[in-house]
């Protein structure tokens, strides 16, 4: 028996677990893929993509990715890093000037919003470990700031309809101010969508474009991208609720079959199960995948490591409790860091990512193990399918 065999008894957990979301109506379907020491040994189809219709999930069905498209970006970046293009402390400003004086906004106790300058600039490392307090767009009470509401705003004002990349950062620039000084505290949010900008500004290229050249066909990711061909459309997964219903709820993005104006470095992709598990299993070796060297061992060794300090760690993954003291943040991903406290049978240095739509991975290079489960609800279900999904997928470890 190889030292990499998952035991079937385990496999058989992840059926089960699965197979019960389904039965309960927790999802309308998923698909799970599991690979070990670089073998796929668990490649698994559930329920539909399209209930209505009952067109049920193939290996080829299309997932929108959300924010699985971080790693993509972290890996596309660490591409130029190689090649000397940039030094993580390199202020942003220095390739994109608008970020140059963007006030931070503080709130008062009265109530009032005042301006400060920066104390130190933001650098491309506060981007990729996303300590720049650049917000999303965000008017939920507990979680709005003074910036994020005036990010929601720009969104809903239209102004950024229709602009390329670099320009829909550089009028978010101009116009959302910073959540808190760069560097003092951790908040997920637009960074890195600046770095997609950023990839722009380094290579001349169109973002999508530098990352289909410089990953996705290297490593065969086909069905991979920001847009879908028309052709491909039908095999787009529909969207569910999470209430027992399974009620279809289209997503308001645009039409899939164009390309857009601005591609998303921080939730833009489609991909499907098989093409991004080439992906994981290229980050899980150590940044080559078959003959194709995507990056150098060492430069995967950075960007998976723990790049949060102490002051840094008492604001990480404050909005997901149940990620707290568990993991710390690496460039564009979670790093295991305490298994203990979360209460999976994980492994520390365990790291991945999730996204919005329902969507998960992770890498643990430790174990040789690499695993992907994508399904695509609202909202997400992070937060109750992990903590069962996770233990089965590491009771196959032998």
């Amino acid at each position: 028996m190889s030292n990499y065999t998952l035991d079937p008894r385990g496999l058989a957990n992840v059926t089960q677990v699965i197979n019960r979301f389904i039965d309960e109506k927790k999802i309308a379907g998923a698909s799970m893929y599991i690979a070990r020491g670089g073998a796929v040994q668990y490649n698994e189809c559930f329920g539909y993509m399209d209930v209505e219709n009952k067109k049920p999930v193939a290996h080829d069905t299309i997932y929108r990715m959300a924010s699985m498209t971080k790693p993509v970006t972290m890996t596309a970046i660490m591409q130029l890093y190689e090649k000397g293009m940039f030094r993580l402390y390199d202020p942003v400003a220095e390739f994109i000037p608008e970020f140059a004086d963007i006030p931070v906004a503080v709130q008062l106790e009265d109530g009032t919003v005042a301006y400060e300058k920066q104390a130190q600039p933001m650098t491309i490392k506060n981007l990729l470990t996303m300590t720049s307090g650049m917000p999303y767009g965000e008017r939920r009470p507990g979680r709005a700031t003074p910036a994020s509401l005036k990010m929601a705003d720009l969104g809903d004002s239209g102004v950024l309809d229709g602009l390329s990349t670099l320009e829909h950062v550089k009028t978010v620039a101009k116009n959302v101010p910073l959540a808190f000084q760069p560097g003092t505290q951790w908040l997920y949010g637009f960074s890195h969508d600046v770095v997609g900008a950023l990839i722009e500004v380094l290579s001349g290229q169109r973002f999508g474009d530098y990352v289909k050249q410089n990953i996705f066909d290297p490593l065969g990711m086909v069905d991979s991208g920001f847009f879908i061909a028309p052709e491909k459309a039908d095999r787009l997964c529909k969207f569910y609720t999470l209430d027992g219903e399974l009620t279809c709820v289209e997503p308001n993005r645009g039409n899939p079959c164009v390309q857009p104006a601005f591609e998303s470095g921080g939730g833009g992709l489609f991909s499907t199960i098989n093409d991004y598990g080439r992906f994981a299993q290229m980050l899980c070796d150590g940044g080559v995948f078959g003959s194709e060297r995507i990056l150098g061992r060492k430069t995967v060794e950075l960007m998976t490591s723990d790049h949060l300090d102490d002051v840094q760690k008492k604001t990480v993954f404050r909005n997901w409790k149940r990620l707290i003291g568990s993991y710390s943040y690496s460039l564009g991903m979670r790093v295991m860091v305490n298994p203990a406290y979360c209460g999976y049978n994980g492994t520390a240095g365990e790291f991945g990512w999730d996204g919005a739509t329902g969507t998960w991975f992770c890498v643990d290079p430790k174990e040789k193990l690499v695993a992907i489960f994508l399904q695509q609800s609202v909202p997400s279900g992070h937060e109750w399918y992990e903590p069962l999904l996770i233990p089965a997928i590491y009771s196959s470890l032998v």
